[in-house]
């Protein structure tokens, strides 16, 4: 199963996506609170502006994902993330803390074309 992943959208397209979502909200809102025909009318939009707004979204396959399958990549080892942090004291007496990067969890992959890429786990 192909990883779906979010990708950056251009300003008009994020514009277009929110206006879509924002007009199906007030219709639905609307539609509750009017008990007339044209409430109905506008539940029905609203609920179809929402469903385009989902169905527009747009989603990509992880590069990673399609790369790997055409490569046949394998895991070969799993390297445990840590944290670098501590307490300690002066010899005057003062407390100090120490806090170091966090490494995260690591997967290297093996694949046909004979070199061994590493990842971060997600």
């Amino acid at each position: 199963m192909d990883t779906l992943v979010p990708v950056a959208m251009g300003s008009a397209s994020a514009l277009l996506l929110t206006g879509g979502f924002f007009v199906g909200c007030v219709g639905i809102v609307t539609a509750q609170q009017s008990r007339a025909l044209q409430g109905g009318g506008l539940m029905i939009l609203g609920i179809m502006s929402c469903v385009m707004t989902y169905l527009s979204m747009p989603a990509v396959v992880d590069p990673w994902t399609a790369f790997s399958k055409a490569h046949h990549c394998q895991i070969v080892e799993k390297r445990q993330g840590h944290g670098n942090a501590g307490l300690g004291m002066a010899t005057t007496g003062q407390v100090g803390v120490v806090l170091g990067e966090d490494t995260p969890n690591q997967t290297a992959y093996k694949c046909d074309d004979g070199i061994t890429y590493w990842r971060n786990d997600q």
